[in-house]
């Protein structure tokens, strides 16, 4: 997941969004890297379709991450 997101983004940006969204979720941008790069989160995506929803919808995930509340889930989601 990780290669192909590298693909369409230069580098800096990639590296910026990594680390806004590592914020957001409270964990740490080698964390959630791992995960991207292991499937752990593309395995998540697949068993729940409205997480896919989110995740392909930048105006919806900005929302999301903009949510107090659904920033305190995605941070426990990340801590296991």
């Amino acid at each position: 997941m990780t290669n192909n997101l590298n693909k369409n983004l230069n580098p800096a940006v990639f590296d910026k969004l990594l680390s806004a969204a590592a914020k957001k979720m409270g964990c740490s941008e080698s964390e959630l890297k791992r995960k991207l790069e292991s499937g752990e989160l593309e395995k998540a995506m697949t068993k729940n379709p409205d997480l896919r929803k989110v995740m392909s919808d930048p105006a919806l995930l900005q929302r999301l991450l903009n949510d107090p509340n659904a920033s305190a889930l995605l941070s426990k989601f990340m801590k296991k």
